[in-house]
């Protein structure tokens, strides 16, 4: 069940079901199901929406106006708004934990290596030495 706002239809997620793992963002609902299937709810104007076509997906995380995830082969696709390179993961392997805010995006490898991309204006990218 979810509750409180659903102005957008973020809420509407009581047909869901296998599901393994979500997230929220202002607007909108992700989440993945135990065969890699994303389901998406709510408000999809900035492209965010486009996950919901993704398959083999482990793991998601939704940032306020892009959504990612990482695929079975720990590889990570983007979807959404792009406007400070928040969906400019491609590169990133081995990924076993995600997360998205605003405008950037981190990742975390299988060795306990960083990656993050995105505005970094208050220094939320500066990962490196971590």
């Amino acid at each position: 069940a979810a509750f409180g706002d659903n102005e957008s239809g973020q809420c509407d997620v009581l047909s869901w079901k296998n599901v393994t793992k979500i997230d929220v963002a202002k607007g909108y609902t992700v989440g993945v199901t135990a065969s890699g299937k994303v389901l998406f709810a709510g408000d999809g104007s900035s492209g965010q929406d486009e996950a919901a076509s993704w398959k083999d997906i482990t793991d998601i995380a939704a940032g306020t106006g892009h959504v990612l995830g990482i695929k079975k082969d720990k590889t990570m696709i983007a979807a959404g708004r792009n406007a400070q390179r928040e969906c400019e993961v491609g590169s990133w392997k081995n990924i076993v934990s995600v997360a998205a805010g605003d405008d950037h995006s981190i990742g975390m490898d299988s060795t306990g290596g960083f990656y993050a991309v995105g505005y970094n204006g208050s220094g939320q990218c500066d990962v490196s030495g971590m």
